[in-house]
C-alpha cells in the first residue's frame, strides 16, 4: 500500500466541514490520523524502510465492508483508488448514511464518471490545494493536484434535491455554507 494513501485530512478543512456536518465516524482512517473518536481501518500502520510503503498492524476493521448508515461519515479515501470508497458511500448513502469527503478533482477516470457524479453536491475547493498531513516520520510534500470534496446525501434529502448541486468554496478563507 503506498505511503501517500495514509495520509490524513488537514485540521482546517475537516474542523470547518464537521462544524457543519457534525461527523460521528471515520469509515477509512488509522488510529494516527482518525477524525472521529469512531472509525474503521487498522490499529497502526508501520513505514517499511522503502519509505514509500506502510504494513497495517494491529486489529484491522475493513470500512468497506461494515455497515455506515445511519451514521455522518467523514471519508478521505486512499487517492490511489478512490473508486471502491465512493461506490460504498453511494450505497450507504441509500441506506441513510451521509458521507462526506475530499477526491482528488479528476473528471477523466472511470471512478469519477460512474461514483463521483452520483454524490449530492460536488464542492470545488478554491483558492489553496489542499495539503494533506504525512504519517510520523515521513516528509512531507506538495499537493501537486486540486481536489474536490463529495457529499452524499441520504436517498430521502437527495431525492427532495432532486439534482446534483455544485459550488465553489474559498476554503481556506471562509467558513463552508451548506448549500443543499
Amino acid at each position: 500500500m503506498s505511503i501517500r494513501d495514509e495520509w490524513g485530512t488537514p485540521p482546517e478543512l475537516f474542523d470547518k466541514l464537521d462544524d457543519v456536518f457534525h461527523f460521528t465516524l471515520d469509515v477509512c482512517a488509522t488510529k494516527e490520523n482518525a477524525k472521529c473518536e469512531r472509525y474503521y481501518g487498522p490499529e497502526a500502520v508501520h513505514v517499511n524502510d522503502d519509505g514509500k510503503t506502510v504494513t497495517r498492524i494491529g486489529n484491522f476493521v475493513d470500512g468497506l465492508a461494515e455497515p455506515w448508515a445511519p451514521h455522518v461519515c467523514w471519508m478521505n479515501p486512499p487517492y490511489s483508488d478512490p473508486g471502491p470508497w465512493l461506490e460504498k458511500a453511494y450505497g450507504e448513502s441509500q441506506r441513510g448514511a451521509t458521507v462526506v469527503g475530499p477526491v482528488p478533482n479528476d473528471p477523466s477516470t472511470r471512478w469519477w464518471v460512474n461514483w463521483a457524479m452520483k454524490a449530492s453536491q460536488i464542492v470545488w475547493l478554491i483558492g489553496a490545494r489542499v495539503q494533506f498531513v504525512s504519517p510520523p516520520g515521513i516528509k512531507a510534500s506538495s499537493n501537486t493536484s486540486s481536489s474536490v470534496v463529495l457529499v452524499y446525501w441520504p436517498e430521502a434529502k437527495a431525492k427532495a434535491a432532486s439534482r446534483q448541486t455544485k459550488c465553489f468554496w474559498n476554503w481556506k478563507h471562509k467558513p463552508f455554507e451548506n448549500r443543499s
